[in-house]
């Protein structure tokens, strides 16, 4: 093993971060609050129904087994689990980003918790949430802007190196089962941004919750790989950091925790983060001058480079565009007065005043507004530089600036906030409402639960165990 790879495997291994460390084990307790509601609101997403189609063609027996937490039979291959899990936080695009380094907590989340390895101790999910967030951050540092620029999906090509830490902590593998897991795990690197806009986006979650668990398991059972994976010739950086390489991922590894400083972003609105901060301001612009939907001529928005990248869809068709739509999702802003899972509904993107406005929407990327990094080749365009948004009225035209979007750490949800969304994601989700009330402040203790499984499996959805019990089938 050499520099970086090395450096992570020992990492990996070293004695847990969290007890001794409040400031930790809050962000990670926050972070897998918000993972787990999430999760449930997305078996209320289309990408759900698909899910159930498939794992009921790939584990056909599954179906007569009841559901877990998930919506899903219990029971199914652990690498399976990982993969409904990861793809239900994803569906609705509303869990939360880490600046350069895609959406890592609910991979975490699906990957530690889908092992087959008895009790999960809240303890030991918490530990194995901040060092699988940290490697995360890490390789992703390492790997560099350009990486993402290029076409890859960060979250599915970066985070599997998360989700495979966080299952070598829980399966409490060797200093060499780490390397080879590693090893492993860069070979099942995949995912592309084309995919934006449909189903196999949050699969990518999936799939690197997948590859993280396959990776360990094969590892522990004896599988070997490269144990130097990341470094050098023909190595994962050398071949996915088209040539923009970062040497000092790892200059403060263990002194400065990602979860703590910078922090991760959780989300307000089920859309693309590229989005926000124009939402943003024009919902404070309406705010401030109390401006109608019916009142709009005109939107404008000038972006940092970057911005509209991955926003591929001028006039979306259905839901999942919608979510990577800048026109769409200041329309419905507008008409809302705010964005919010019944937004991206077929109806909510249809209604003729949603495609008026939209119609109204001028968008303009500027190196001006974001002059720390004028290329856009080292930030994300969702944090970097700022955004300036009008709105064009019979009275005028009124304008502001947002540097951060809201939910980021320097604009944090407040804690009604969370607990709103988590109690909204359990009813979108189809949850019954008292015990999400009931299991979030639990939750919110996890550092005292002895099995997580115990307090997961009470927000199994109950008509989804009557349907099963009564007809044999995973899903109506």
């Amino acid at each position: 093993m050499t520099a970086l790879t090395a450096q992570l495997v020992d990492f990996t291994c070293a004695p847990p971060p969290v007890a001794g460390d409040d400031a930790l084990g809050e962000a990670a307790t926050a972070a897998i609050v918000d993972s787990i509601g999430v999760v449930l609101a997305g078996a209320g997403s289309e990408v759900s129904d698909a899910l159930h189609r498939y794992v009921g063609t790939v584990a056909p027996a599954a179906a007569q087994e009841p559901s877990d937490w998930t919506g899903f039979q219990a029971g199914l291959a652990p690498d399976l689990t990982a993969l409904v899990t990861g793809t239900l936080g994803h569906a609705l695009d509303f869990d939360d980003a880490l600046p350069g380094a895609g959406h890592p907590s609910v991979i975490l989340l699906s990957a530690a918790t889908s092992l087959p390895v008895g009790q999960l101790p809240g303890s030991l999910l918490l530990d194995a949430f901040a060092v699988g967030f940290e490697v995360n951050a890490r390789v992703a540092k390492a790997v560099g802007h350009k990486h993402y620029l290029h076409g890859w999906h960060t979250t599915a090509t970066v985070c599997c190196f998360g989700a495979a830490a966080a299952a070598a902590r829980v399966l409490r593998l060797s200093p060499v089962q780490v390397a080879r897991t590693y090893g492993i795990v860069a070979s099942l690197a995949a995912g592309l941004q084309r995919n934006f806009g449909t189903f196999t986006k949050p699969l990518h979650s999936g799939f690197a919750a997948r590859a993280g668990v396959m990776a360990a398991l094969m590892a522990e059972a004896g599988m070997t790989a490269d144990e130097s994976i990341l470094d050098g010739d023909r190595g994962f950086l050398a071949v996915y950091a088209q040539g923009a390489q970062q040497g000092d991922a790892v200059a403060d590894l263990g002194r400065r925790w990602s979860l703590v400083q910078p922090g991760t972003t959780q989300k307000k609105y089920p859309c693309a983060l590229e989005t926000y901060r124009a939402v943003d301001g024009l919902l404070e612009l309406q705010a401030r001058h109390g401006i109608a939907a019916a009142d709009i001529a005109g939107i404008s928005a000038v972006l940092p480079p970057g911005t509209l990248g991955p926003l591929r869809y001028p006039r979306p068709r259905d839901e999942m565009q919608a979510k990577f739509s800048m026109p769409y999702a200041l329309a419905a802003a507008a008409l809302d007065g705010t964005l919010s899972n019944s937004s991206f509904t077929p109806a909510a993107i249809a209604r003729p005043e949603a495609a008026r406005l939209m119609t109204c929407v001028q968008l303009r990327e500027d190196v001006a507004n974001r002059p720390e990094d004028p290329s856009g080749r080292n930030s994300s365009a969702s944090f970097g530089g700022f955004v300036d948004v009008a709105v064009t009225t019979a009275a005028g035209i009124v304008s502001t600036r947002v540097h951060h979007p809201a939910g980021s750490p320097q604009r944090p949800l407040s804690a009604a906030d969370r607990t709103a969304k988590f109690l909204d994601c359990a009813a979108f989700g189809g949850r019954d409402a008292d015990v999400a009330s009931d299991v979030l402040p639990q939750l919110s203790r996890l550092s005292e639960v002895p099995d997580v499984h115990d307090i997961l499996n009470r927000l199994t959805p109950t008509h989804v165990l009557d349907h099963c019990a009564q007809e044999g089938s995973p899903r109506s």
